[in-house]
């Protein structure tokens, strides 16, 4: 088949109402809307105003994580007003969780003359803890809070909440740390803090992932992200690859977590070298995000339609073949429309696919996001199969 013309007439991204796109309420929890959301290289970007604070947030799927955040938030600030969660909060006062401070006047000192005694209090000497006695933690405060529980109780809340433990939105987060300094206190157990955030805001974090859900739960950070990163090596990713995706900032402990277990979850795919690369080599939050909401379209198609033998970058574009010769591009886009850019990627897409040896017997294209008719049209004429608003499965990535 002859490949498109790169001359062909173009189109702009249009620009969406954020509510109709996300099918949200305009107003909600802590939320509004100023303008309409713009596409760049595909993914939506919102003006969100949250909290009486403006910001940019790029992608559907990291704004309406947000969304959900701001919603756990505002339920625990209810909570925390309750006259029963304030007089939690004053029973702590009298037990600060920094209380190895005030116990010896070398908390960390004692602690590595006691890494027994440590073991026998908290039934097992975590990766974190062991690392706070050998002294390469040097915070009194990191070590009070391993020994109280109040890392875990947080880790318990936020996952019964459904956000993310480490989530990098500051508000909530110290909401997260009020709430876990009561409960590791004992002023309150974290089923009695869920039973006062209104609106029944419990859910599961990681949908099925039960295993995925149960780690994160029970390791603590350093833990996490030791276990991580022994998931990626197992699994043959180049060393170089995982330093480069356990170094990056644009994600979570959480969500690297989640990248190294789906990937896992395709076991017989062979190139997963370049979707780490990928996600290392994200430049901004944003298209972070999208990586993994195209690891969850990667598992869910594997899951439902056919297992992925191999996974190699076609004209910078990850494909994904099945082993009957099958091709599947997974683009996690809010929006495609024909921009020159576009064109030209799915111009370069489609030479290479038909040169190689030997050429896909069928390529199949999905989104999670919209497609203009125009660029549906484009794809259509190649012989491709087209799929927008494909939905995402349940799963902890929106």
């Amino acid at each position: 088949m002859p490949a498109l013309a790169i001359s062909d007439v173009y189109e702009s991204a249009p620009e969406r109402d954020p509510a109709d796109a996300l099918q949200v309420p305009p107003t909600g929890p802590g939320y509004s809307f100023s303008g309409p959301a713009r596409v760049e290289n595909g993914l939506r970007v919102f003006s969100l105003v949250q909290q009486g604070e403006t910001v940019s947030l790029k992608g559907d799927g990291l704004v309406l994580s947000r969304l959900r955040e701001l919603s756990v938030l505002q339920g625990l600030e209810k909570a925390q007003a309750t006259e029963s969660f304030i007089e939690g909060l004053k029973q702590a006062a009298n037990r600060p969780v920094d209380f190895v401070q005030s116990t010896v006047a070398d908390p960390l000192g004692t602690a590595r003359e006691t890494a027994n005694g440590v073991g026998k209090v908290i039934g097992r000497i975590t990766t974190g803890v062991e690392k706070a006695v050998t002294g390469d933690i040097g915070s009194a405060g990191e070590l009070a809070r391993a020994f109280t529980g109040q890392d875990r109780a947080r880790r318990e809340l936020a996952l019964s909440l459904g956000v993310d433990p480490y989530t990098s939105y500051a508000p909530l987060s110290q909401a997260l740390d009020r709430a876990a300094r009561v409960s590791a206190a004992g002023s309150m157990t974290v089923n009695a803090m869920l039973a006062l955030v209104p609106g029944g805001l419990a859910v599961q974090a990681v949908g099925g992932a039960q295993n995925l859900r149960q780690t994160v739960l029970d390791d603590s950070r350093q833990e996490l992200l030791d276990r991580t990163r022994q998931k990626l090596l197992e699994q043959r990713i180049r060393p170089d690859l995982v330093d480069r995706l356990m170094a990056s900032t644009r994600f979570t402990p959480t969500e690297l977590a989640v990248i190294a277990y789906h990937l896992d979850e395709l076991k017989e795919m062979d190139g997963k070298d370049g979707l780490v690369e990928l996600a290392a080599d994200a430049p901004d939050r944003g298209m972070a995000y999208a990586e993994l909401r195209r690891l969850v379209l990667l598992v869910d198609y594997r899951s439902r339609v056919a297992p992925l033998t191999r996974v190699r970058l076609v004209a910078g574009l990850p494909v994904a073949f099945t082993g009957d010769g099958r091709a599947l591009v997974a683009l996690p886009l809010d929006s495609l429309a024909w921009t020159q850019d576009m064109a030209t990627r799915f111009t370069r897409l489609e030479e290479e696919l038909s040169n190689a040896s030997p050429a896909p017997s069928f390529v199949e294209v999905i989104i999670p996001g919209d497609m203009t008719d125009q660029a549906a049209e484009r794809l259509v004429s190649l012989g491709w199969d087209v799929t927008a608003t494909f939905p995402l499965p349940d799963s902890p990535v929106h």
